[in-house]
C-alpha cells in the first residue's frame, strides 16, 4: 500500500478514444523553463536597482543591457514559458488591410499543467509590469524627473503589459473553447441516449 504523504496525483479523464494520463504534482516538469522565466525578470530589476553602483553613473551601458534582458524575457515568456508552463501561446498578426488579428493556441490536455509552475508563471506575469509601473511613477514624480530611466521603465512596462494582455486573452479563449467542447459533448451524449431510448 502506498503512502499518501506528499504524493498528490492529478488524473484527468481522457477524451474518447485516448488513454488517460497521470501527472505528479510534486515534481515540476519544466524546471529550466521556470528558472529562465524568472531569471531575466529578476536580472532586469536587479540591474535597474543597482545600475548606479555597478556602472558608476553611466547610463548608456546599463540601459542597453537592461533593454536586452527585457527583450529576451519578453520572447521567452511569449514563446517558451507560456507554452510549457501554462499551455498557452499567443501572437498578433497584421493583415494586408491593416487590421490586427489575435491568434491563440492552448494545450488540449490541461492536466499536464503543473499547479506550482502555473502559479509561478501567472504571479510573475502580473508582478513584473507592476514593479516597472512603480519604477516609472517614481521616476516621473522625482524632483527633477529622471526622463532617461523613465523611458526604460516605460519600455519595460509596455512589454510586460503586452504579455499580460496576450495571455489573459489567450486564457479566456481557452476557457471558451473548453466550455464549447463540454457543451458539444453533453449534447452529443444526450442525443445518443435519446436515440437509444427510442
Amino acid at each position: 500500500m502506498e503512502s499518501d504523504m506528499g504524493s498528490a496525483r492529478y488524473t484527468a479523464p481522457a477524451p474518447e478514444g485516448m488513454e488517460s494520463f497521470t501527472v505528479e504534482a510534486k515534481a515540476p516538469r519544466h524546471i529550466v523553463t521556470t528558472v529562465f522565466h524568472l531569471a531575466f525578470k529578476i536580472a532586469s530589476v536587479v540591474l535597474y536597482l543597482f545600475a548606479s553602483l555597478l556602472f558608476k553613473g553611466d547610463f548608456v551601458v546599463p540601459f542597453i543591457i537592461c533593454v536586452i534582458l527585457v527583450a529576451v524575457d519578453f520572447w521567452i515568456t511569449k514563446n517558451i514559458s507560456g507554452r510549457l508552463l501554462v499551455g498557452l501561446r499567443w501572437w498578433n498578426e497584421v493583415k494586408d488591410d491593416g487590421t490586427n488579428e489575435w491568434i491563440f493556441e492552448s494545450l488540449e490536455k490541461t492536466a499536464v499543467i503543473n499547479p506550482v509552475e502555473s502559479k509561478v508563471f501567472w504571479g510573475s506575469l502580473f508582478l513584473y509590469p507592476a514593479f516597472w509601473l512603480a519604477f516609472l511613477l517614481a521616476n516621473i514624480f522625482r524632483i527633477p524627473p529622471d526622463v532617461n530611466w523613465g523611458v526604460l521603465c516605460g519600455i519595460t512596462f509596455a512589454m510586460g503589459i503586452a504579455n499580460v494582455i496576450g495571455y489573459v486573452k489567450c486564457a479566456r479563449d481557452a476557457r471558451r473553447q473548453v466550455t464549447q467542447m463540454a457543451t458539444k459533448f453533453v449534447v452529443e451524449q444526450s442525443v445518443k441516449q435519446a436515440m437509444n431510448n427510442v
